[in-house]
């Protein structure tokens, strides 16, 4: 399967889509979209191994690439959403998630370093994105640091309800290490849902003719 094929395959998963990745299993259980104020796009999609870990995979598109349409500079990430996560500025000490989301909200200016997952983190850049979800509309702000080899990221999520904020951990990935889709018989794409039950409805049919 060549590049351009799985770029699209991913594209197009859906909740119950499944796919290998490590050679691990994992099944697509939501996918959202934001558009930041500039126009930049993240596509995220939370996905789950048969063992209960939960990842979500990203894709980002620049906004200059989405108003030209042209197939320019795609970024795909793996983030895993940390869990009472202990975030410390070097020399100073832990630094507690209110704190954090306060400093976003008021659009104070970020710190420069942060530690966590026992790695250093250097400030590199900061959005506004909404999401839109069931008619509504949610503003999250997210500030981006690296470590210093441009490994890992450390993002940081605040949403607008007071104290709500993610931490996550984050790797670029290529789309070749991704490999056997499948789709659910239940997929939710409109079209492959309503192909199967035309199909069902017709094999109902064709059994009444034989048997009836």
């Amino acid at each position: 399967m060549t590049p351009d094929i799985k770029i699209d395959r991913l594209e197009q998963l859906r909740e119950g889509n499944s796919f290998q990745y490590r050679g691990v299993t994992w099944v697509v259980r939501d996918c959202k979209s934001y558009k930041s104020l500039k126009g930049d796009r993240t596509t995220e999609w939370l996905i789950e191994s048969n063992s209960g870990r939960k990842y979500y995979l990203l894709q980002e598109v620049s906004a200059r690439d989405i108003e030209q349409n042209i197939d320019g500079s795609v970024d795909w990430y793996l983030a895993e959403k940390l869990k009472n996560a202990i975030i410390a500025i070097p020399d100073f000490g832990k630094i507690r998630p209110i704190d954090i989301w306060s400093a976003m909200q008021n659009d104070r200016e970020p710190y420069p370093q942060l530690e966590a997952s026992l790695k250093t983190f250097i400030f590199d850049s900061k959005s506004v994105e909404i999401c839109q979800e069931d008619g509504s509309e949610e503003t999250r702000i997210t500030w981006d640091y690296w470590d210093c080899d441009r490994h890992w990221n450390l993002g940081l999520e605040a949403w607008q309800t007071e104290g709500d904020i993610d931490f996550y951990l984050t790797q670029k990935v290529q789309p070749q290490e991704f490999g056997y889709f499948k789709q659910s018989f239940f997929d939710n794409s409109s079209n492959t849902w309503q192909t199967r039950v035309a199909a069902i409805f017709l094999g109902i049919g064709i059994l009444l003719m034989i048997f009836g």
